[in-house]
């Protein structure tokens, strides 16, 4: 059966098998995504090991116990123990026809 992702807000979890081997460590944080307009941010409830591709910018994060993720404005979700790439969910403008991050 195949993975499946996850949704927090304008953050998406997608369970991967492995963190790629480029990524390097940026510590263990709480936070997985700040809010560009609001300040707010999500943020699990314990700190999780977190690494980012250095040329893709890509983040990613091992939650090793089941925890949940939290937000201001969101309520509380469980985030299972796998490994996540932490994307940010995108949207289209049909009127301008181009594509934009949802902002949290």
């Amino acid at each position: 059966m195949p993975k499946k992702w996850q949704q927090h807000g304008d953050v998406q979890l997608i369970p991967i098998d492995k963190i790629p081997d480029s990524a390097l460590s940026i510590g263990n944080r709480t936070i997985v995504q700040e809010g560009e307009i609001t300040g707010h941010a999500h943020r699990m409830s314990f700190p999780v090991p977190m690494f980012r591709e250095p040329v893709s910018g890509e983040l990613f994060m091992e939650v090793p116990k089941a925890m949940d993720i939290s937000h201001e404005t969101h309520n509380p979700q469980p985030v299972s123990s796998e490994t996540f790439q932490v994307d940010r969910v995108v949207e289209y403008d049909y009127d301008r026809e181009e594509l934009r991050m949802v902002a949290d």
